[in-house]
């Protein structure tokens, strides 16, 4: 192996095998977990906009952060509702989390764009 290589493989063969197991482990201990959709829908969306240069500015930073958070959001407020009724729903899965949420996006908005113009120099 030469260059990037010798450092990419092992990466990524350890990437397979903690999915792998992890995936076993989870299959056969507690069945698909009910957040597994929402994560990786968040993720395509948010990394989809990055690819498309949303996450070089603050504020498209912001709205991109945002679509994610949608996604994680109808996943949990659907999920919850089997359990709460859609009265408590907001109450319980939304409300309180806003503001950690809020924090962390703001935090995050403004460290990436951050990044991307330290890189560029």
């Amino acid at each position: 192996m030469e260059g990037k290589a010798k450092i990419v493989f092992p990466i990524v063969i350890t990437a397979i095998i903690v999915f792998v197991v992890s995936g076993v482990v989870t299959f056969f201990n507690i069945g698909l977990r009910s957040d597994f959709v929402p994560r990786w829908l968040s993720a395509f969306i948010v990394g989809w906009l990055a690819e498309r240069g949303w996450s070089r500015d603050v504020l498209r930073s912001i709205m991109a952060m945002i679509a994610g958070e949608v996604a994680i959001y109808v996943f949990g407020l659907a999920w919850l509702s089997r359990y709460v009724g859609w009265g408590q729903v907001l109450a319980l899965g939304l409300f309180p989390f806003l503001i950690g949420d809020t924090v962390k996006l703001i935090a995050a908005a403004l460290i990436v764009p951050a990044g991307w113009r330290i890189r560029e120099r």
